[in-house]
Formats: C-alpha cells, structure tokens, sequence
C-alpha cells in the first residue's frame, strides 16, 4: 500500500467523507464542508460557514444529508464549483451525536431525549 496524495489543509475528526463522481465531500475538522478532486487531493471549494466539526454527510438521491451536532440537517448539492445549502432543517433539540438512518422518503433522527422519523417529499432525496 502507498499513499497517492495528502492534503495539508484540510482533515476530518468525527466523520468519513463521501465519494462521488469524482469528487470527495466531507465536514473538516475545523467544521466547514468541503469539495476535493477523489483522484489528485487537490481542494475545489471549502464552504466559508462553520457548522460543527462532528457530524455526518450521507448521500441519497441527488443531494448530500448532513446531520451535525448543532446545524440540524443540511441538504447539499453535490457540485464542484462550490458549496450549494439546498436546504436547512431544525429536526429537534441539539446535540446530534448519533448517525441518521435513511431509508427511502424517511430519515430517522435519534437525540439524547428521543427518536423522530421525518418523511421527505423530494425528487432530489
């Protein structure tokens, strides 16, 4: 095994980046998404917002789902050129520590106080 390439500027903490079409996305460890070329590291786009170093990014349909410890769920679209918030959802009351679970139109979001199920009517999920 032999590392192809390394970007200096740019880590995760909490979470695993999604590949797609080429591109890597993911939260940095400095809590901003992120765009990078899959194939040479090279970085495309960094989002200027700071959400939250912990969460996850999941990806389902046409969109990203992110689900942060503070920023709630944040629907992305996946572009190159740079970040795109489709949408922004408060699905209850902070912390999310626990991974969503996706399964169709449904998204499971569990708290430390409870667990909600949220259906989605989208081309796009």
């Amino acid at each position: 095994m032999r590392e192809l390439w390394h970007n200096d500027r740019l880590g995760t903490v909490y979470n695993t980046p999604v590949v797609w079409k080429g591109r890597l996305f993911g939260l940095s460890d400095r809590g901003q998404y992120f765009c990078l070329d899959a194939r040479t590291g090279k970085t495309m786009w960094v989002s200027t917002n700071r959400v939250s170093n912990f969460g996850t990014l999941l990806r389902t349909g046409n969109l990203l789902v992110s689900l942060t410890e503070k920023a709630g769920l944040v629907c992305i679209k996946p572009s190159r050129e740079r970040f795109e918030e489709e949408a922004r959802f408060s699905v209850g009351d902070p912390p999310f520590y626990a991974f969503p679970l996706l399964s169709g139109n449904r998204i499971f979001i569990r708290n430390r106080h409870s667990l909600t199920l949220w259906t989605v009517k989208s081309d796009s999920f």
